[in-house]
């Protein structure tokens, strides 16, 4: 993709991807109690967004391959409040268009 910042920070209908994606709809939902954002080393466009200081959002910093990007998000869940009794998900963070009631946990 030919632009000036990665996928995930370009604009959608007039907001940026993850203020439209996943972590919106993760956040909306009243059974999630928070979310990991694994970030790149350096990520300079993350504080710039409203999400980036959302009390139940924690990041950590990606590694070297998408599994050691994953595997951080896992330990940076650790200790959270019943993230290994409830499950965990993983995305890219560039998946516009999740709906809440799509992540109702029966």
């Amino acid at each position: 993709m030919d632009a000036e910042r990665p996928k995930q920070y370009l604009e959608l209908a007039g907001a940026t991807v993850p203020r439209t994606c996943a972590a919106a709809a993760l956040l909306s939902h009243p059974q999630i109690s928070g979310i990991v954002v694994v970030l790149a080393p350096g990520d300079e466009f993350w504080p710039q967004l409203p999400l980036a200081t959302a009390a139940r959002v924690m990041t950590t910093v990606g590694g070297d391959a998408r599994q050691h990007s994953v595997l951080n998000g896992a330990y940076g869940a650790r200790g959270q409040r019943s993230v290994l009794r409830t499950g965990s998900w993983s995305d890219d963070g560039a998946r516009p268009c999740l709906e809440t009631e799509a992540l109702d946990m029966r």
